[in-house]
């Protein structure tokens, strides 16, 4: 077969072609250009692709939040400021030598002012709005001033499984609250056989289920709890499904399951088909003699349970003094008639201006004022009932917009009292204003770890990433050399080829 010219040309331009592609197709950063490279190493550098990116937005979501913190503790802090300049305004009031007409002015720009800082906006919207951040949270209408915001908490996820609330409804930071204070004794009550499942560990409850018991000679039994409302229908149904088991209460607050039949064995119980019964009592062996002991089960209390039944009560009951507004002498109450937590309530309650209820946790009473009366409990002399209850206490009521509007009215009426009688509230509005600034700067340090924590992780990503899809450089350069040395042996054999001219034929 004749080879012709064209032939060789196309051959050679094909060599050519070829030695290009290779060198061209080195890259000197990356191991992986396509899958096909390295499949393994191509599905990795996938998955640590689509975590950096989930990572990122966390970052992004963190850096939002941070924003929103870092402007909402301004705003906090400028509110504060107005509320001291208020209470300095109150005490320059409170001297009789002072004309009142300019300070009330003043004050209206403090108002003023706190009632932009409640509207305070970060990109667009309401810092204090609520989940309602298109439109102002608060709006004054004549002598008060309306929420109309609302009391959601506004979260966004910073990792997996974890969010970060990053905003307080303005109801909680420039709305009224009613003075309020929780005893400080927990009232222990005691565990009963009556005592029903849904009050145990402090009113969380116990939803019963199924578990197997194993009694000290190895015989076993499910045991179906579902549907029991108290212990002692838990007793009966254990009891009977294996009788050599005896169910008791130990101390007034641990149930224990023992086998005093066998008591050289050890009793076993575990929970059937995902139910929690078990996990949740904490039964272990901690009983002696093999026995199954649970953990306290710390039951809450309601107004029917005997103050004979809280250990943290000291019976008899004697005398306290409660204090509505300040008001002197105080008024004297009688206890010692209470025979549940229902009496007790209704006695305390019967001084006009206090509402007394149960705490919604740590078994002890919550007192409170009514509106904005402020509230008080004293012990009387020569009477520890009020301290052994854990009752001593007092509180104002939390109101920025209307204990500044009251002054304001006092100051415009010339009443000198009513500004005296403001000045405990605005020391309180300090506090609350104070408090409220820490629980910012708290999640904004929890931002901050998070935000480190992110970015460190994004680093071992990413360099994670590069260890897998990055070219070694030394080697990928020997290798582009190699393709280049061939490239241009095939540059130089083509010019020299093709420098054929019509003379070489002569």
């Amino acid at each position: 077969m004749r080879v012709t010219q064209k032939m060789w040309q196309s051959s050679l331009l094909g060599n050519i072609n070829r030695a290009y592609d290779r060198m061209a197709g080195i890259d000197l950063r990356r191991r992986i250009t396509t899958a096909s490279d390295d499949p393994a190493g191509a599905e990795h550098m996938l998955r640590l692709r689509a975590l950096l990116a989930t990572n990122e937005q966390y970052q992004a979501n963190v850096a939002s939040a941070s924003r929103w913190l870092t402007y909402s503790e301004s705003a906090v802090a400028a509110a504060a400021q107005d509320v001291r300049a208020a209470h300095d305004i109150a005490l320059t009031a409170a001297d009789s030598s002072n004309d009142l007409a300019g300070l009330a002015e003043s004050l209206d720009n403090l108002i003023d002012d706190m009632l932009n800082q409640a509207n305070a906006q970060q990109g667009g919207r309401y810092l204090f709005g609520g989940s309602q951040g298109r439109e102002a949270p608060f709006v004054r209408e004549g002598n008060a001033i309306t929420y109309r915001g609302d009391d959601i908490e506004l979260g966004t996820a910073i990792s997996s499984g974890l969010s970060l609330r990053y905003n307080i409804p303005g109801s909680d930071v420039f709305g009224d609250r009613a003075a309020s204070f929780a005893g400080t004794v927990d009232w222990d009550p005691v565990t009963t056989w009556a005592t029903p499942l849904n009050q145990f560990f402090d009113g969380a409850g116990l939803e019963p289920g199924r578990v197997r018991l194993t009694d000290g000679a190895g015989e076993s039994a499910v045991v179906d709890l579902r549907g029991a409302t108290n212990l002692s229908e838990v007793r009966q149904r254990i009891q009977t499904a294996l009788p050599a088991l005896r169910v008791s209460i130990v101390d007034g607050e641990r149930l224990e399951i023992r086998d005093d039949l066998n008591p050289q064995g050890q009793v076993r119980i575990e929970d059937v088909q995902g139910d929690r019964t078990a996990a949740v009592l904490g039964l272990v062996n901690g009983g002696s003699g093999g026995a199954l002991r649970s953990r306290d089960l710390d039951p809450s209390f309601t107004d029917t349970t005997l103050l004979s039944q809280l250990r943290g009560v000291t019976l008899p009951l004697g005398e306290v003094a409660v204090v509505v507004d300040g008001a002197e002498p105080p008024v004297k109450l009688d206890l010692s008639g209470a025979l549940t937590v229902g009496d007790l309530r209704g006695l305390l309650n019967s001084v006009s201006g206090v509402s007394v209820t149960i705490a919604d946790a740590g078994n002890r009473l919550e007192v409170g004022g009514v509106g904005s009366a402020s509230v008080a409990i004293q012990a009387v002399e020569g009477d520890a009932t009020a301290e052994l209850m854990g009752l001593v206490g007092s509180a104002v009521p939390v109101r920025p917009f209307s204990a500044l509007l009251d002054l304001r009215e006092a100051l415009e009426n010339g009443d000198r009292a009513a500004v005296r009688a403001l000045l405990p509230e605005l020391e309180a509005l300090e506090h609350h204003f104070t408090a409220t600034r820490g629980t910012l700067g708290n999640r904004l340090n929890l931002a901050e770890d998070a935000q480190s924590t992110l970015e460190t992780r994004n680093f071992n990503m990413t360099a994670a990433l590069s260890e897998v899809g990055d070219a070694d450089m030394t080697e990928a350069l020997l290798q582009y050399q190699s393709a280049e040395s061939v490239y241009q042996a095939s540059l130089l054999m083509a010019s020299n080829i093709f420098q054929l001219t019509l003379s070489n034929y002569l």
